[in-house]
């Protein structure tokens, strides 16, 4: 894609004496040199109005943003998460772009989309979040969030419908292939596993838990309960859901023909042998990111799954009445209170318990209260 000027484009005649008015406008053309309808026609408005430097950088930014959606398929299919992972994703941390220059890029986008909604190309405005100074703030702290786009985990989290869409981005040279990688998305997803673990479930245990759950509650699919080794060499119980089993069981049966003989690994070769390093749940999350037009944040990798199976888990906990204080950790294998409560104050502001978000905030300021009269206690004795 690039950018061109055209000079001395007719827009207007002068009611005076009917003589024709010129402008320079820049237009946008694809890769096939085609001309970019929408942003044109916005471009075009804004040549009429406002000095040639002025369209130049408004067509500059417009070019910056088409770019990084094309795999979308344009504007039109712009989600609210994907606008963020643009502004916090290319423009901050990828391109580090200094706030000025995000201002203006943020302002185009504003005035483009406000365009299109004046013109009666768009019903509405679409709900963006166009905060990001708190990007700049140094050493900022999730606690001190009071919306969920300030905190670390907002870039990272999917929902439901952004999982599903994820999956359609897995590729394959066979349908082996596609069956297994989607698994292993799923097993960070659904399950809260590090890129790691996801190779160390041994397949018969994991199938014997199956069957076991599936005999206990009638030949029905039910949860079942599986241990594996994750970080620090320690146990942890990792809970399948009914769904989840049933998919398993059925790839183990298409794909595996002797689950039962040797200790193969749920995730591996077609040939039942291991994959090398640990790495592939990483290159399977990154690839499907790709071919499903979703834009990933540097650094941000398999383990964002993880969070979002945290998030999510805390959220069931809320609707189930269970205690996720108690919950979370066992399930995803924290030590640290701290940790527990990213994923609680998180879901808190994501879901709007102004409840939970306030009994947090107060635990905070008695800790530091309690903080600064040790030291105070410390340093008188």
């Amino acid at each position: 894609m690039r950018k061109i000027l055209v000079p001395n484009c007719r827009y207007a005649e002068s009611p005076h004496d009917g003589r024709p008015l010129f402008c320079d406008v820049y237009v946008l053309l694809n890769d096939e040199g085609e001309m970019l309808w929408h942003e044109n026609l916005f471009l075009a408005d804004m040549a009429q109005r406002h000095s040639i430097l002025t369209a130049k950088s408004r067509a500059s930014d417009l070019l910056s943003f088409v770019e990084a959606m094309q795999s979308l398929g344009g504007w039109s299919h712009v989600t609210p998460q994907h606008m963020t992972g643009y502004i916090h994703g290319v423009l901050h941390q990828a391109r580090r772009c200094k706030i000025k220059t995000i201002e203006h890029h943020v302002d185009t986008l504003k005035a483009f989309y406000n365009w299109l909604v004046t013109k009666g190309h768009l019903d509405i405005e679409p709900d963006f979040d166009w905060h990001f100074k708190h990007l700049f703030r140094k050493q900022m702290r999730d606690e001190s969030a009071y919306q969920p786009a300030q905190h670390s985990f907002h870039s990272a989290y999917m929902d439901r419908e952004q999982f599903e869409h994820l999956l359609t981005g897995v590729r394959g040279a066979s349908p082996f292939i596609v069956a297994r990688d989607e698994l292993v998305l799923k097993l960070g997803y659904y399950c809260g596993l590090r890129a790691h673990e996801v190779l160390n479930f041994d397949t018969a245990a994991t199938i014997r838990a199956i069957k076991d759950a599936k005999m206990r509650n009638k030949g029905l699919w039910a949860a079942a309960s599986v241990w594996i080794l994750g970080k620090g060499n320690k146990e942890r119980e990792i809970i399948l859901s009914p769904d989840l089993c049933e998919r398993i069981s059925n790839y183990v049966n298409r794909y595996q023909k002797n689950p039962f003989q040797a200790r193969i690994p749920l995730i591996c070769k077609s040939n039942g042998h291991a994959l090398a390093g640990n790495k592939h749940a990483s290159t399977v999350y990154a690839d499907a990111c790709r071919a499903a037009g979703i834009i990933r944040l540097s650094r941000q990798g398999f383990h964002c799954l993880r969070k979002c199976y945290g998030t999510n888990l805390v959220s069931d906990c809320m609707r189930d009445g269970r205690d996720p204080w108690v919950e979370v950790p066992r399930r995803m294998g924290h030590e640290s209170y701290d940790t527990t409560k990213q994923y609680i104050y998180f879901e808190a502001l994501l879901n709007g318990r102004s409840e939970v978000l306030s009994r947090l905030r107060m635990m905070d300021s008695r800790y530091k209260a309690l903080q600064s009269n040790h030291k105070g206690k410390r340093a008188s004795g």
